[in-house]
Formats: C-alpha cells, sequence, structure tokens
C-alpha cells in the first residue's frame, strides 16, 4: 500500500483544530465574564444603595445641626438639599429632621 500525503492535508486539520480551540476559548471566556457579573453587579448594586441612604443620614444630620441654631418654637418646613426633600419639624421641646425613603427615621434633639 502506498499513501500519498500533502502539505494542504495536514494544514487543513491543523487550521480545523486551531478554530476548534479558538471557539473552546472564546466560550470559556464569555463564561467567566457572564459569572463574574452575576456574582459582582448585585453586591455593587447593593453598596450603592447603602452609600446614598448613608449620604442622606448625613446630610440630615447637617440639616439638624443647621436649624439647631434657629429652633424658634413649633413649626414645620420642608428643605431641598442635594436634590432630596426632608421635613424639619420644630416643637416646644424637640427639633426633628425626616429623612426620605427611609422607613420613617427621625432625627431629633430634644432641649433639656
Amino acid at each position: 500500500m502506498f499513501f500519498k500525503l500533502e502539505a494542504g492535508d495536514f494544514m487543513f486539520k491543523k487550521v480545523k483544530n486551531d478554530q476548534a480551540f479558538i471557539l473552546l476559548e472564546s466560550i470559556l471566556a464569555l463564561s467567566l465574564v457572564s459569572i463574574t457579573m452575576i456574582l459582582v453587579l448585585p453586591f455593587s448594586l447593593q453598596l450603592l444603595q447603602a452609600r446614598q441612604k448613608r449620604q442622606n443620614e448625613i446630610e440630615g444630620y447637617r440639616l439638624l445641626y443647621d436649624y439647631s441654631y434657629e429652633w424658634l418654637g413649633s413649626s414645620d418646613q420642608w428643605v431641598t438639599r442635594s436634590g432630596v426633600d426632608y421635613r424639619v419639624s420644630y416643637h416646644e421641646n424637640a427639633l426633628q429632621v425626616s429623612l426620605p425613603n427611609q422607613d420613617e427615621i427621625v432625627l431629633e434633639v430634644v432641649e433639656p
């Protein structure tokens, strides 16, 4: 028996194997990126929400400090800071700042 080998036959098989390897590598990379995004994205969103909540709380404490100097008896007013509305309530012996959209968190200073 006699087999005739040509250079083109070997090259075709090599190219075919290389293309399969590239496809496998691409699928693996896409899977890793997808899994990473699925794990990291919710955590990042949770951190951003916690940061925003904390910023609103800090701004509420700033308002509490600012308006403690203007304590004039009983009144209610709405104050907008950084695009967020806060309710400042003056009472006989307490000053309250209500934070928006945070389960009715109220910051309060009570006069001794």
